[in-house]
């Protein structure tokens, strides 16, 4: 409870001073730099950047100073100076304290008095073309060259390298194609193999069913046997295998084409 009213308290103190040292977290993360009050949340603004915290978050705020509160010294200090060098001398003190994130608000402020200094041209990456400052974006841009893919190109050079990508995709397309038409192929191979095994089958069976059958007695090694005497109907075929034929498995089988004729 007691920490928590120190926590307000600090919090009331902070908004009418705007600025603090030491923020504590509730995760025992501590920041220092300068914090404000935003609403429901703190905001805290480091040398690398501002970060914001819930209220809730805060455990407490212990005011002090910081080299960011001397940054904000000099700067009130030369906010209503005309003298580009006083703003070129603030750009280089925050540079070599750390605070690179003011560099080139310093800088563009001294161009604004003197637009064309060129220490501050120099500093912030400019370069002199045709007679004038320009940065290094628009001198590539005046040149014909393009930002694209993270580098500086020409626009043939960009047109190569979508060529290249789009001839990349269409042939990795055209192997997808070329794997898909294969599969269907054999699809279509064993899918018709299949139907000329059926058509096979079928057409045996057809032709097992139209074809005449032989007489059961052939199936024992029998064959017709023609007597002595045309009259003799029994004489006519070979007895044992008829006998066979019609069932009388008793009697055996005589190898050879039939009887001798008498």
């Amino acid at each position: 409870m007691r920490r928590a009213i120190l926590a307000v308290a600090a919090l009331a103190a902070l908004a009418g001073a705007a600025q603090a040292d030491e923020v504590v977290l509730r995760n025992g993360q501590k920041l220092v730099g300068i914090a404000r009050e935003e609403g429901d949340k703190i905001m805290v603004e480091l040398p690398l950047g501002t970060v914001g915290f819930a209220k809730a978050d805060v455990v407490s705020i212990t005011p002090g100073r910081t080299i960011l509160h001397e940054y904000r010294d000099k700067a009130d200090a030369i906010k209503e100076s005309k003298d580009a060098k006083d703003y070129l001398a603030l750009a280089k003190w925050a540079r070599e304290s750390g605070l690179k994130r003011y560099e080139a608000a310093n800088l563009e402020a001294a161009l604004r008095i003197d637009p064309n200094n060129e220490s501050a041209h120099r500093a912030l990456g400019h370069v002199f073309h045709k007679g004038k400052w320009m940065s290094d974006e628009d001198v590539r841009k005046e040149q014909g060259y393009i930002w694209f893919e993270g580098r500086w190109m020409t626009a043939m050079e960009q047109q190569l390298v979508i060529r290249k990508r789009l001839d990349a995709e269409a042939a990795k397309l055209a192997a997808v194609e070329e794997k898909r038409r294969k599969k269907e192929t054999e699809r279509l191979a064993r899918a018709q193999a299949m139907q000329d095994y059926y058509d096979d089958l079928i057409e045996r069976e057809r032709m097992r069913r139209t074809q005449p059958r032989a007489p059961r007695w052939r199936g024992y090694g029998y064959g017709p046997y023609r007597g002595a005497y045309w009259g003799d109907a029994v004489a006519t075929f070979d007895v044992v295998g008829y006998l066979r034929a019609i069932g009388w498995s008793f009697v055996p089988v005589v190898p050879g084409p039939g009887f001798p004729a008498p």
